[in-house]
């Protein structure tokens, strides 16, 4: 007996098998009954070749059946497999943390799992059957081929950070994604895209970048940020014949602020600094806070060396207005060092030193004042 037919019959009920083979037995015996009725004589029934013919057919009717049988079981059993295993894929794709959409080659969204809707702004059921680029790729020149369609021509893998959807709300957001073709046995071959916001994970790489360059008080950059334009300015400055300079700021009688205000007047009138230095210098100039009450002014591309005296002199007037913090007006004096120069051969620790020297020497000059070293070693005013 063949497998299929062993395994059909450990399937089925035996009662069912035995019906439809008893059924089909009586209908071959009406049916040859009913010939033989229309012969001349019923000695011909009773012929061996008549009998042989006659369980010869009763074999190849029930074998016939038998055969119907187990094809329809098999149908059967493929459809309830299929069905478990779509209903299976459904389970993992609802429980998936991640967008999923399938695409057919038209661009037409034929499947979408609860948590792409979620993403995505829509009921899942709404996005089936729309254009795919009323999700993703509006953007795109019409000229230029769809990198996410576009696996289907390359059949490979596409992956990125800087695609971006668009939600039911118009709103844009960055995703992060992998797109896949589908093909081979695959009845109609398309594109299965999963995918993140990446919204979220992108402003805490922002957050980081924020934290690691620029101090969190005033948002001015940090002494990394400076170590980094400073080597940048003292290259070109040597290359087309420059002046830069650093001038070194510290706050005048900032402590007793802090002490008569307390510490959140002391912020307040930091950032509030911070606010008037970057409003005296030019969008390629660099404000930096060292930490404390102690600033940073980089000034690159000085066509003379008197440039960067007439900076300190414009800073020193901005802050002799008075400061308005917590409905109080404040008054706030700096002391300002300044080194200039035109060559990349000198540090950074050499520049800040130079120029924190002349800062002491402002201070001890009266406060409120301006030092321009004339070498490494004595600043003169």
């Amino acid at each position: 007996m063949p497998d299929s037919a062993r395994v059909y019959l450990k399937k089925v009920p035996l009662a069912r098998v035995l019906a439809s083979l008893t059924v089909c037995t009586v209908l071959f015996t009406a049916v040859v009954y009913g010939f033989i009725n229309q012969l001349p004589s019923m000695a011909v029934f009773f012929k061996p070749t008549t009998v042989i013919a006659y369980l010869a057919g009763l074999i190849v009717l029930l074998s016939a059946v038998l055969a119907l049988l187990i094809s329809s079981h098999k149908r059967k059993m493929l459809r309830q497999q299929i069905g478990r295993q779509a209903l299976r894929f459904r389970r993992i794709a609802s429980a998936l943390g991640e967008g999923l959409l399938v695409i057919n080659r038209s661009g037409v969204i034929t499947y979408v799992n609860p948590e792409a809707g979620h993403i995505l702004g829509w009921n899942a059921n709404e996005l089936i059957m729309r254009e795919c680029h009323e999700v993703f790729g509006a953007d795109l020149d019409p000229q230029e081929r769809c990198p996410i369609l576009s696996v289907l021509d390359s059949g490979e893998v596409f992956r990125s950070q800087h695609q971006v959807f668009r939600r039911k709300d118009g709103q844009s957001i960055p995703v992060d994604l992998n797109a896949a073709p589908l093909g081979g046995d695959i009845d109609e071959e398309g594109v299965v895209i999963s995918f993140r916001d990446y919204s979220t994970l992108q402003q805490y790489q922002v957050e980081i970048h924020q934290l690691a360059f620029h101090d969190t008080l005033t948002g001015l950059p940090n002494r990394r940020v400076l170590e980094d334009r400073l080597a940048q300015a003292l290259s070109f400055a040597k290359r087309y014949n420059q002046f830069i300079a650093l001038l070194f700021l510290d706050l005048d009688h900032f402590k007793q602020v802090n002490d008569v205000h307390g510490h959140a007047a002391g912020d307040a009138l930091l950032k509030e600094v911070a606010g008037r230095l970057r409003n005296c210098v030019r969008d390629t100039d660099t404000v930096v806070r060292m930490g404390g009450d102690e600033f940073i002014i980089l000034l690159p591309e000085l066509q003379q060396a008197e440039d960067a005296q007439m900076i300190a002199e414009k800073i020193l007037t901005a802050l002799s207005y008075p400061l308005l913090i917590s409905n109080q007006e404040m008054g706030i004096g700096a002391s300002i060092g300044i080194t200039v120069t035109k060559s990349d051969s000198v540090t950074t620790e050499q520049l800040l030193q130079k120029a924190d020297n002349a800062m002491y020497q402002a201070k001890h000059a009266g406060r409120n004042n301006y030092v321009t070293a004339t070498n490494f070693s004595e600043p003169a005013q």
